[in-house]
């Protein structure tokens, strides 16, 4: 007891104190715990705590039910009633502090007290005005500063603080103490006053079961409230009318001075507002507002002359639309007033278990709220009003009254587009995967404000009636469909009805709702799923069974529904959930002939990525090779949406092996894990890749890393995957792809003869290249690979359209870059088995024409091949992925933020070491999520016998010419170069540019720039004319003289028949090759 003995009346005050002003919500809790262990530290003798309480209880009803003001019109606490650990007053607000509130005349006036002298000596200096008061903007009301729900929010908590108080009081003295500090709080002017009693009734009545006096009063005081009508105004929102009042006077002063009306012919507003404490009966009204806008502005308009008209009605139709606007949100905020107030009142009188004979009041008010309120605090309390209220029902056998309820619970529920779609309009949609085309990211709304507005409202009432849904679950638990079986009638009877068998003939029929009834049970089902108690589970994967079905339907909609559904089943009932997953859901994702199946499994597999994340950690086995063998897939949408869940899946990859199994699966399912984690073993380092064995007769002898490079391209192949082989230059890129794609022509044609399946039908294969190796490609397969029946698509349009015909026939065909997007309208209809890109690279560029032809075409297989796939930017390796496997990277923007920019921003000399490191992170990640896909090896690496390289610079002088030119250059351009070195302009960049331009050209030959438009074009032809010469004499370019001379030197050029000379074995190939770069 000594223990306790500092615990008082001043120690509960301070307590108390802090629930009114903590923002903090955690702290604000815990303040709550504080005060029930002090409370019940005095409540062993009630008459003791009565006795230290009493002296504070009127300063805290008061503070505690103290109105909220608005923005731009905050009502301060009286600070007097706060008192200091040492048991002294607050002083009261400075008027340099406190924000003018049309309010302010109407609280209550600061209460001074009177102290003795020693008091005075013993109290602490007066706080200055300038010191900071971390408590200051929650006692100054300042709802813009705070923000107004986390005032309601420490209310409330100061309700139930108040409310264990009550509890705790004297039985004999708890009416007369209570009521006449209470109930007049519910007549009050202020609406948050009236709300905030209301809620300590509320919190009273559920921690005092037992009815008495006090009770009674409650309850008789609280009907007026939920059954009659709300006053006309109140007064914390007078400042909206006043704004109402002020556009309706400017409205007449419209008509007054650009109309010329008479002022006789006006109406009078009155100058005081309703709400204001001097406003009498002809106070000004919102219904004066409203007959101003409407009968008054007709009136006045009518009375106006043709002349008067012409002049005046813009100006009078922008007036109006002002007085609308102000009048349509003050209306918006008094309805919500209203709406809060009838709420707590109904969930008050549901919590005192007085429920009417006709609740019809009481259920609006709460339904409601629950539909409308945006403060999460009270529409929370709401839902669980209306679970209390279904309970109580419930018992009294009122079920038709419960059945409603439910049903329109179920029906808000439902509301929201983005998570519960409209089954008729997307009902005409077979193809395509509804997850990748949201309603309202395609569509144009004609009232984009209007449109987001409703969004808003349907996700608020989506929030509380699934909130409400979810108090049912926890309130009757395993008894919940026993209780309330309207819930499983609208869950099962649609979901069985629609998938027990075909889908219903008229189900899309427009008069017939079954369709929306089975979109918003699956809806229901996934809301409510993680809410069931486990002894509901057997009924859950019963449906789950009609769910897997409904994947597997011809209508977009219902795909998507079953996907998200199925889903969020097995996020919650993880291991039977898998397992259904495993045998119903994902055979169907290869079939070949029902592109629904596959796009309803795929569209499962991304939602259930989505909805449990890393918690999808120990499945990643499972689900990743379906998901790979989708990137191909013919159809578009499977083929995006299956490439953005393996970008995401990639990643999980290198943790799931520390992963302990899953306890409860099934031994068949372990057996196909370990199956499955032999392919992860192999995508993660290449060198575990099996060999692989070429079916067809390459005419040459590979290399071990060569071989090496047709393994990685065959287990690409075998997993229809996609990459870039990225060999360093003269490694044998051609042949190995010419080996992969010889031998995957040669297996479709083997087994297509054995089975006659569609999708081992004869393709084509498209090698698109540079022009000029074109030819190369040509030699290459006639060399290697003779059998491969080669058609080149070159030349000018004439000499294409004779190939045309032949495109489908041919094993492969080769073309340029540049004839790919004139001519893409030729390829695009084909469906091809490879797609091989030479120099990948020069599709870095995602806006190019090229870049977006070349990702038209469809294929089964893409490969890249290029020795330098990024050469300025890492956000080439984007638009090259984008054509590999689109949406593997996200998108644009998204890579862009997440790898680009971080990145690019670590490599300036400048950069933070937070920015280095975010940037280290970034390569980090990239790294990890496109390494399988890259195969890239260096001469030094594999070629062992490779001589050392040997560097030499040959050094030319320059010409009489180049160096006449060169001065002339120098002499004209030297000193206006070095004025725009420094220069941040753009022109002047570009200047100093063309200028190294123009000297590396004439470097090399003055031919290259010495044009007709050269100022010296003609001069210099003249003085060549005269020495009988030419600019493309090679005596004017001694590059040109010294390359010919290595070139002889090399044997090459060197015609030997000419001179006679019978060429030998040795000599008809020359032992020296050379790659000339200029």
């Amino acid at each position: 007891d000594d223990a306790k003995s500092w615990v008082d009346g001043r120690a509960l005050r301070l307590v108390f104190q802090n629930l009114l002003v903590e923002r903090n919500e955690t702290v604000l809790k815990l303040s709550l715990q504080v005060w029930y262990a002090l409370v019940d530290v005095l409540a062993v003798r009630p008459e003791k705590f009565a006795t230290e309480f009493e002296p504070h209880l009127a300063p805290l009803v008061t503070l505690t039910f103290h109105p909220i003001g608005v923005s731009r019109h905050p009502i301060p606490m009286d600070a007097t009633l706060f008192i200091r650990p040492s048991g002294y007053s607050y002083a009261p607000l400075s008027s340099a502090t406190r924000k003018s509130s049309p309010v302010n005349g109407s609280s209550e006036p600061a209460r001074k007290r009177r102290r003795s002298d020693k008091k005075d000596k013993d109290m602490p200096p007066p706080t200055s005005s300038s010191a900071h008061n971390v408590d200051g903007h929650m006692m100054q009301g300042d709802v813009d500063l705070v923000g107004a729900d986390i005032m309601i929010r420490s209310r409330i908590h100061a309700a139930q603080a108040l409310a264990k108080a009550c509890q705790v009081w004297p039985a004999t003295t708890r009416h007369d103490t209570f009521s006449s500090k209470v109930l007049p709080s519910l007549k009050s002017g202020f609406s948050t006053t009236q709300l905030f009693t209301a809620i300590f009734i509320e919190e009273y009545a559920k921690i005092c079961p037992l009815k008495d006096d006090l009770t009674t009063s409650f309850t008789e005081s609280l009907r007026p409230l939920v059954e009659e009508d709300r006053p006309s105004w109140y007064s914390d929102l007078t400042s909206y009318l006043q704004i109402v009042r002020a556009q309706c006077q400017s409205l007449l002063n419209t008509f007054r001075e650009k109309a010329h009306v008479p002022p006789s012919k006006l109406p009078i507003i009155a100058v005081v507002v309703q709400g204001e404490p001097e406003a009498g009966k002809n106070a000004f009204s919102l219904a004066d507002g409203e007959r101003i806008a409407v009968q008054d502005f007709e009136r006045l308009r009518k009375s106006l002359s043709p002349a008067q008209r012409v002049t005046a009605t813009e100006m009078l139709s922008s007036a109006k639309a002002d007085v609308d606007s102000v009048i349509s949100e003050a209306t918006l905020i008094k309805k919500q007033r209203d709406v809060r107030i009838k709420s707590a009142a109904a969930a008050a009188i549901v919590a005192l278990k007085e429920i009417p004979k006709k609740p019809q009041a009481t259920i609006k008010g709460l339904m409601d709220s629950v539909k409308d309120e945006e403060n999460f605090e009270l529409q929370k309390r709401s839902a669980a009003a209306i679970a209390s209220l279904v309970d109580q029902l419930v018992a009294s056998g009122r079920m038709k009254v419960v059945d409603k309820v439910v049903g329109n619970l179920v029906k808000f529920c439902c509301m929201e587009t983005g998570e519960t779609p409209e089954f008729h309009p997307n009902a005409d949609r077979e193809s395509g995967i509804l997850s990748l085309q949201k309603d309202e990211d395609i569509q144009d709304r004609p009232d984009a404000a209007k449109y987001e507005r409703e969004v808003r409202q349907a996700r608020i009432t989506r929030r509380g009636t699934k909130d409400a849904l979810e108090q049912l679950c926890f309130q009757f638990g395993s008894d919940l469909f026993g209780k309330v079986p309207m819930l499983r009638t609208l869950i099962e009877e649609p979901i069985r009805h629609c998938f027990s068998g075909d889908l219903p003939a008229n189900i899309t029929d427009p008069e017939q709702n079954i369709g929306q009834e089975v979109v918003d049970a699956m809806s229901t089902l996934r809301a409510l799923v993680a809410s069931f108690h486990v002894d509901l589970h057997p009924f859950v994967l019963d449906l789950m069974g009609f769910v897997a079905r409904a994947l597997q339907t011809r209508l977009a909609v219902l795909r998507y529904t079953a996907a998200k559904c199925f889903a969020s089943i097995c996020s919650v009932i993880t291991v039977k959930g898998f397992t259904m997953l495993v045998e119903r859901v994902l055979p169907p994702i290869s079939n070949p002939t029902d592109v629904h199946c596959r796009q309803g499994a795929i569209e499962c597999i991304y939602h259930l990525i989505q909805v449990m994340e890393d918690r999808i950690l120990p499945y990643v086995i499972f689900l990743l090779v379906p998901v790979l063998g989708r990137m191909s897939d013919s159809d578009n949408g499977v083929r995006l949406i299956a490439t953005t869940a393996f970008a995401t899946l990639v990643k999980l990859v290198p943790l799931e092996a520390g992963i302990p199994d899953p306890p409860g699966l099934s031994e068949e399912l372990l057996k196909g894990r370990e199956k499955e984690r032999k392919f992860i073993a192999q995508m993660l380092d290449p060198k575990k890749v099996e060999s692989f064995e070429i079916p067809v007769a390459i005419k040459a002898d590979l290399r071990s890393y060569q071989q090496d490079g047709v393994n990685w391209l065959a287990f690409l192949n075998r997993y229809h995957l996609h990459g870039v082989l990225c060999d360093d230059m003269g490694l044998g890129k051609t042949l190995q792809t010419i080996c992969i794609v010889a031998s995957d022509h040669h297996m479709r044609a083997e087994e297509f003869a054995k089975t006659q399946a569609p999708d081992q039908r004869k393709m084509p294969s498209l090698i698109v290249c540079p022009p000029t190796l074109s030819g190369h490609w040509q030699q290459e397969i006639r060399t290697y690979a003779p059998f491969l029946n080669a058609v080149a698509y070159v030349g000018p349009p004439s000499e294409r359209n004779k190939h045309r015909a032949k495109l489908a026939e041919a094993d492969i065909v080769i073309t340029s870059y540049d004839i790919c997007r004139n001519d893409v309208e030729v390829f695009a209809p084909h469906t091809w088995n490879y797609c091989v890109l030479d120099e990948g690279h020069l599709i870095k560029n995602p806006k190019a024409k090229v870049t977006q032809a070349v990702k038209r075409l469809a294929s089964n297989h893409r490969l890249i091949l290029s020795g330098t796939p990024i050469q300025n930017n890492v956000l080439e390796l984007w638009s090259l992925f984008d054509f590999l496997m689109p949406g593997f990277l996200g998108t644009e923007k998204m890579f862009q933020d997440r790898f680009a920019k971080p990145i690019a921003a670590s490599r300036f000399s400048k950069s933070s070491s937070k920015e280095q490191e975010a940037g280290a992170l970034a390569i980090e990640a990239l790294h990890k999520q496109v390494l399988p896909f890259l195969l890239r090896r260096l001469k030094e690496e594999v070629l062992d016998d490779l001589p050392p390289k040997i560097l030499q610079n040959y050094y030319c002088d320059l010409s009489d010419l180049q160096k006449k030119l060169f001065e002339d250059f120098t002499r004209k351009e030297a000193k206006t170069i070095a004025e725009k070195a420094g220069s941040a302009d753009k022109e002047a960049k570009q200047h100093i540019f063309q200028a190294l331009q123009y000297m590396r050209k004439l470097c090399n030959s003055p031919a290259l720039v010495m044009k007709e438009s050269h100022k010296q074009y003609a001069t210099i032809q003249a003085q060549l004319a005269r020495q009988n010469s030419s600019l493309t004499d090679p005596v004017h370019a001694p590059k040109l003289t010294a390359l010919r001379d290595l070139l002889v030197d090399c044997g090459i050029g060197v015609d030997s028949a000419a001179a006679g000379e019978v060429p030998s074995a040795d000599q008809a190939v020359s032992q020296h090759r050379a790659l000339i770069f200029c």
